[in-house]
């Protein structure tokens, strides 16, 4: 493959990525970045503000500010630790568990559709490519 048809289908990605966040704001009625928030706390089980602010890498007042809107939505919730106050942790609540799940049952049909004419290599090779293409985001920063 030549460098402009790879640029291409990077062009092709990014675009998709743009429809993703459509998606999720037409359908659930959160912006795609309450999404990530719900789908990082359900995955990785990070709930401490701080660690969350620095995985997103993002100053902690700026996800402040986000945190206040999903709560205000109703699919996060603050807990403030007993002992410290200065330590919030977030919680998935239940409407943000239902939209989590909604999501991933969105996934995984588009991921049957996409995939059913799709050898067991053809899977391989694009698992293999979207890896090296996470290696790489690490590799730049």
């Amino acid at each position: 493959m030549n460098n402009h048809t790879l640029e291409s289908s990077l062009s092709l990605l990014h675009q998709i990525f743009r429809n993703r966040k459509s998606f999720i704001e037409k359908k659930y009625k959160i912006n795609a970045f309450e999404m990530d928030l719900i789908i990082f706390l359900e995955i990785v089980g990070v709930e401490k503000m701080k660690e969350i602010a620095e995985y997103f890498r993002m100053k902690l007042s700026t996800l402040t500010n986000a945190i206040d809107k999903s709560e205000q939505k109703g699919i996060l919730k603050r807990n403030y630790s007993r002992t410290d106050r200065r330590i919030v942790k977030l919680k998935v609540t239940a409407k943000g568990k239902r939209l989590y799940q909604q999501y991933q049952e969105d996934l995984k049909l588009i991921a049957s559709r996409m995939t059913e004419n799709w050898s067991d290599k053809n899977i391989a090779d694009f698992e293999t490519c979207l890896k090296s293409m996470q290696d790489l985001k690490y590799e730049l920063e």
